[in-house]
């Protein structure tokens, strides 16, 4: 099943466009990269002997276990995240349509998400160091969608919480200002639209008076 098939009748495909490859494959580098240092703790940790002494806070008794052991763990464990995740990004998928944006998405790229332009609040383009490198940038879409994150004081006590919004990316796209502008054109379309309609109410109310 492709984004093709999941038009409405009616419904115009404007740009259709995925994540760039080799930003995908250098980010997948350099997360591996990061999981290898990881590695390097625990073994630094052991020493020449390999074994980590720990104290157990419930029985006050020491014990030890393999800092190869570790290792390994975080190893296999974090190369399986990565790999996971480069084979989801290898399969996103976005469409910019004239009824609403596209996405496409999971392990086998069967997981579909639309966000219809009357959902929109606003959009905006982000640029990073890391998207400079490859041209390439990431669209953000705010739907409203927010999540509650929790604020801990040094010793961990909970001190409140904050609301945190959390956008739809359209990520490391290669041509990010052109959909941009194409997104944000249907957003002026739809407000002007609502605005004329609300005008020509208030103007046939105001006529009837």
């Amino acid at each position: 099943m492709d984004i093709q098939s999941m038009l409405e009748k009616g419904e115009k495909i404007a740009w259709e466009g995925s994540m760039n490859r080799k930003a995908i494959f250098m980010s997948a580098i350099l997360s591996e990269i990061v999981v290898l240092v990881l590695t390097k703790i625990p073994l630094f940790m052991g020493g020449s002997d390999g074994v980590i002494n720990y104290v157990n806070e419930e029985s006050g008794k020491p014990g030890e276990v393999s800092a190869w052991l570790i290792a390994g763990t975080i190893l296999g464990v974090g190369t399986l995240i990565v790999l996971v995740t480069l084979w989801s990004n290898l399969k996103r998928h976005f469409a910019v349509t004239n009824k609403r944006i596209l996405m496409s998405s999971g392990i086998i790229g069967a997981d579909f998400k639309s966000i219809y332009y009357d959902q929109v609040k606003n959009a905006f383009v982000k640029v990073d160091l890391f998207d400079k490198i490859f041209k390439v940038g990431t669209v953000a879409l705010d739907t409203g969608a927010v999540e509650m994150t929790k604020q801990t004081s040094n010793r961990g006590v909970s001190v409140g919480s904050q609301i945190k919004p959390l956008y739809t990316k359209l990520k490391h796209i290669e041509t990010p200002y052109e959909v941009y502008k194409m997104v944000q054109s249907h957003l002026s379309g739809r407000k002007e639209s609502l605005y004329s309609g609300r005008a020509d109410r208030e103007s046939q109310a105001a006529k009837k008076k």
